[in-house]
């Protein structure tokens, strides 16, 4: 049943025009904008059947979807996107409105923003998503929300950080974050890769004895066998301060190395008994620790150095390939290949389709003369105008390869890209060997189309000014009896001629294409 608005407003509908009731006012917002805004659904409905434009955009940018969206008119909205499924909330501030959402819990904002086609992973001007705010306040029904939609569970910040780290940032000044973090945690993000070096930050804490910061560390996968620029580890630091409870929840670690030697040579043992530390020298005794010197160190040291040289070079090989794929030389490589996949094979195809036309139109003509037992079809219309045809797809021929041998001179005599990189050199003398392939190609073609044009042109001249002659010598008119041509002797001359200068060219080019188009 079609909506019929009442009252006054049903004189009102009924008197404009449709054209004008989707025109807006000075803001540009239609009549579909302000009742969808106001939660007119009867309305709403009605200028939907009235066919009012649902995309239509105030000056703010907004549609009628995000009016209905803003005002949490969410019945609206359903039926905005049930009309116009490719409806979406578009605005440029949606990854501002996902964070505010996500900052105050507001669960189902987000619900609301998501349903209606803002992506779970939009962001705000510091690169910040929804995750990353109900991380940091503890929402935990927010975060398993976004989580289950696919957001991004390392999405990185403008500088560097993910909802994980803004968990463990925020883990003594927030309720719940301890179970974000395994949630995220169970999502599979870790501070194992992070740009921020947690192994200075666990050191400084077991230097100080924060054993509650360091357990935070290590459970979201900080290592705690790493050491920093002097090769100290936290088991260092907490020897020589005499953390002895520190000592005992890191020799609990699966990751500690009991006798990791620092840049000096010093082992954590060393440490403990250089400044003192008795209680703690004994824990490491205990453990197994041993004095620099000690034979066994040398296992050790080999193991640490093989253990470096792989994190280096896990941490610079993204950097080198960065480095190669942004290189000049790199740009001139991409450029010079896109060269040799687009204006090659644009000119090669520009070829074969012409020359694919020929190939047919010589097909039928050669099936027009075995019909005729090898005599010319006089009376045959159709055969003449097969030969105007090949006529002109032999003049076609001729100004496409010229035109392609033009491009292809242009190309390789232009001198774009970095002169002086090795790189482009060696690329474009790829590519110059290329196009020189490809002109000696056009070349052969092109003397293909001349014999073709000089020997077609030769036969719809005799064809026009020809002199008959019956078969058994007398002249006249033909019937329908077969007749054969008997040009005239200047004519002969110019088919022994041209027949004498181009035999060579014409049987070693033709033969290959006409047996490779399977003629």
């Amino acid at each position: 049943m079609s909506y019929v608005p009442s009252s006054s407003l049903q004189s009102r509908c009924c008197a404009v025009d449709i054209e004008n009731a989707c025109a807006g006012d000075m803001m540009g917002r239609t009549p579909l904008h302000v009742a969808a805004s106001a939660g007119h659904t009867d309305l709403v409905k009605w200028l939907l059947k009235a066919t009012a434009d649902p995309a239509m955009k105030d000056k703010q940018g907004n549609t009628p979807l995000n009016d209905a969206v803003l005002a949490k008119r969410d019945r609206i909205a359903q039926l905005i996107r049930q009309e116009h499924p490719s409806q979406r909330f578009l605005c440029p501030l949606s990854g501002v409105l996902m964070c505010q959402a996500a900052f105050n819990g507001a669960l189902t904002d987000i619900k609301r923003f998501i349903l209606n086609g803002v992506s779970v992973n939009e962001a705000d001007y510091d690169g910040r998503t929804a995750l990353h705010l109900a991380a940091c306040e503890g929402h935990v029904e927010c975060v398993e929300y976004l989580l289950e939609n696919k957001a991004n569970v390392d999405s990185k910040d403008r500088f560097g950080g993910t909802p994980l780290e803004d968990a463990v940032r925020h883990n003594f000044d927030v309720r719940n974050v301890k179970q974000v973090q395994k949630i995220l945690r169970d999502h599979g993000s870790s501070l194992k890769n992070s740009l921020t070096n947690y192994t200075i930050k666990m050191c400084e804490f077991a230097a100080t004895g924060m054993i509650e910061k360091i357990m935070v560390l290590s459970e979201n996968g900080v290592d705690v066998g790493q050491g920093d620029y002097d090769g100290r580890t936290p088991l260092h630091l907490a020897a020589c301060n005499g953390q002895t409870a520190v000592l005992e929840l890191l020799l609990r670690q699966q990751t500690v190395v009991i006798n990791a030697v620092d840049r000096f040579g010093g082992t954590p043992y060393e440490d403990a008994l250089r400044h003192e530390r008795k209680g703690a020298a004994a824990i490491l005794e205990e453990a197994g620790g041993i004095r620099t010197g000690d034979p066994r160190l040398k296992d050790v040291v080999m193991k640490q150095d093989a253990e470096l040289q792989a994190k280096q070079k896990a941490t610079q090989e993204p950097k080198v390939e960065h480095m190669v794929n942004n290189s000049q030389e790199s740009s001139a490589l991409r450029l010079t290949t896109g060269k040799l996949s687009t204006e090659i094979a644009e000119q090669r195809s520009k070829v074969e389709t012409i020359l694919q036309r020929m190939v047919w139109a010589i097909k039928g003509l050669d099936a027009r003369l075995k019909a005729s037992k090898g005599n010319i079809p006089l009376h045959d219309r159709e055969f003449l105008k097969a030969a105007n045809h090949l006529l002109e797809l032999s003049n076609t021929m001729r100004e496409v390869v010229i035109a392609s041998r033009a491009a292809l001179d242009a190309e390789m005599g232009s001198e774009d890209g970095p002169v002086d990189c090795l790189i482009w050199k060696h690329a474009t003398k790829v590519y110059m060997n290329e196009a020189e392939f490809l002109d000696r190609q056009l070349r052969g073609f092109l003397i293909i189309a001349r014999s073709i044009r000089r020997i077609t042109k030769e036969v719809v001249k005799l064809s026009k000014r020809h002199r008959l002659v019956a078969s058994d010598g007398s002249p006249g008119r033909p019937g329908r009896a077969q007749w054969r041509f008997s040009p005239s002797s200047s004519s002969q001359r110019s088919i022994r001629s041209m027949s004498r200068t181009q035999s060579n060219a014409s049987s070693t080019l033709l033969k290959p294409v006409l047996e490779s188009h399977a003629l």
